[in-house]
């Protein structure tokens, strides 16, 4: 897998621009996931467009495309529920947790 990674970051209300980021290496009771197929919703759009969604505002840079799937690259410790090559979706909730949330 690539040392970096090329994500859509939204800065601000209509400034979004694809950025190379490092991929960070999973910690404990976290996995890696090399994705395949990720969906741009209405949140995003509307993220894009107004800079907010309710109460949620922009304020730092914001990665957008929180509808994905992809297969699983690496695991970290302990992690005994998942296998690298598994397919695995993620579901983005509400909880400011976004990043700990997937489906396998």
């Amino acid at each position: 897998m690539a040392d970096t990674n090329l994500s859509a970051v939204l800065f601000k209300k209509g400034d979004m621009r694809l950025v190379e980021r490092p991929v960070p290496e999973p910690g404990p009771g976290e996995v890696q996931l090399s994705m395949r197929k990720i969906g741009i919703c209405g949140s995003d759009v509307h993220y894009w467009v107004s800079g907010s969604i309710g109460p949620f505002v922009v304020k730092d840079p914001m990665l957008l495309g929180h509808e994905c799937s992809g297969v699983v690259s690496k695991l970290g410790q302990g992690v005994t529920h998942l296998k690298v090559g598994q397919y695995t979706l993620l579901s983005c909730c509400s909880c400011n947790l976004d990043g700990m949330c997937g489906i396998p």
